[in-house]
């Protein structure tokens, strides 16, 4: 038997110049050259695709570590995995460090609904007194000279009613900051409806907490 080492079956230098190492010689390919097969984990084969495409699919997320590629020059037409390419490895690592920090963003900005615990107390006691305060403003029209008190409770009242039909399409935090709004609202007005001070009061004490947001580390 030969003692001769056995030739490498994948063209290192030209792997490295794929991959982007410093001193590396550039491998014999374009960007149009169209010859890189890519293969999932279920077996399906997909190509050809340029260089320009593969690393557009690593940075979208198609192709993931567990992927297969070949090159007719640079795998020598062997199968290997993605995560040998290092300019492949760390477009996909990116990607999935991305997709991460998102998701746990969404996570934390998650919609209101009617049976979420935060936003019932305050979402009643807006509609309390927005209904007060539609009653107080025909009270006080009475009065030529009380108009002006009349015309805010009902512009107050038309808001209030507004947060409260919107209330499922919120997020926790514009939930929040609208809830303050009208509950600070609310208690101004209270010099001129009690109910509306009242609400105005519990609103505040019965808003959403504040939820800290930190960043994903993979």
């Amino acid at each position: 038997m030969s003692n001769t080492p056995r030739k490498p079956l994948i063209d290192q230098r030209k792997l490295e110049a794929y991959s982007g190492s410093p001193g590396s010689i550039p491998p014999k390919q374009t960007i149009e050259d169209r010859s890189w097969m890519v293969q999932r984990v279920h077996g399906d084969t997909y190509g050809p695709y340029t260089q320009n495409e593969l690393e557009n699919y690593a940075t979208q997320g198609r192709i993931d570590l567990t992927s297969m590629v070949l090159h007719p020059r640079i795998t020598k037409n062997q199968w290997i995995a993605v995560g040998r390419i290092a300019k492949l490895r760390e477009l996909i690592l990116q990607s999935t460090r991305a997709n991460a920090e998102v998701n746990a963003s969404r996570a934390q900005e998650t919609s209101t609904s009617k049976g979420d615990s935060f936003s019932t107390a305050s979402s009643v006691t807006i509609l309390i007194s927005g209904v007060s305060n539609i009653i107080l403003a025909i009270f006080w029209m009475v009065f030529i000279i009380t108009i002006p008190i009349s015309i805010a409770l009902v512009v107050l009242a038309i808001f209030e009613f507004m947060f409260y039909s919107g209330r499922d399409d919120m997020t926790r935090a514009k939930f929040r900051s609208s809830a303050t709004t009208l509950g600070v609202c609310g208690i101004v007005c209270g010099l001129f409806n009690t109910i509306s001070l009242v609400c105005g009061i519990i609103t505040l004490a019965n808003l959403p907490k504040k939820t800290s947001r930190k960043r994903v580390v993979l």
